[in-house]
């Protein structure tokens, strides 16, 4: 694959949701970050884009949230595909140097957007897709390789 300079590969951070009910995909983009916003997650400041693992297609394009304080706050990254908005959500820890971030928990970043959606009420299915097949690195010790559904009600 042959990345631009502004790309930042970053494979550790698995896809662990899953957005669906809308039949365009960005549409549903734009209709999960604005209710992101509404539940005051703000735009992440950085400006790389990040790559699906074995997939250059598919682009987080600037669609990210946080919520918290930088040194421990919940980060969501989005990726649109055909129909589906694919998503990664963790805690963690941004350090200064060397600058970057320490996942604290995949499974905590999964909760909370899973609470968040349900008070917006969309239908949340937890763990109700499993990536396992498709997942090559499950390293982290609460990833388990299954995606929470949430579907726009």
């Amino acid at each position: 694959m042959n990345f631009s300079h502004n790309v930042r590969y970053q494979p550790l951070d698995a896809i662990n949701l899953v957005f669906n009910g809308l039949n365009d995909a960005k549409q549903l983009l734009a209709t999960v970050l604005t209710a992101l916003d509404g539940a005051g997650w703000q735009q992440d400041v950085q400006d790389h884009e990040y790559l699906i693992e074995g997939d250059s297609s598919l682009r987080a394009e600037r669609a990210w949230r946080t919520l918290g304080p930088v040194w421990k706050r919940y980060h969501v990254r989005f990726w649109h595909g055909k129909g589906e908005i694919l998503a990664s959500a963790h805690r963690e820890r941004v350090k200064l140097w060397p600058p970057g971030h320490d996942v604290l928990s995949f499974n905590d970043g999964k909760r909370k957007m899973e609470d968040v959606f349900t008070l917006l009420g969309w239908n949340v299915h937890s763990d109700g897709r499993d990536l396992r097949p498709t997942v090559t690195r499950i390293d982290k010790p609460d990833l388990d390789g299954l995606a929470s559904v949430i579907t726009h009600p």
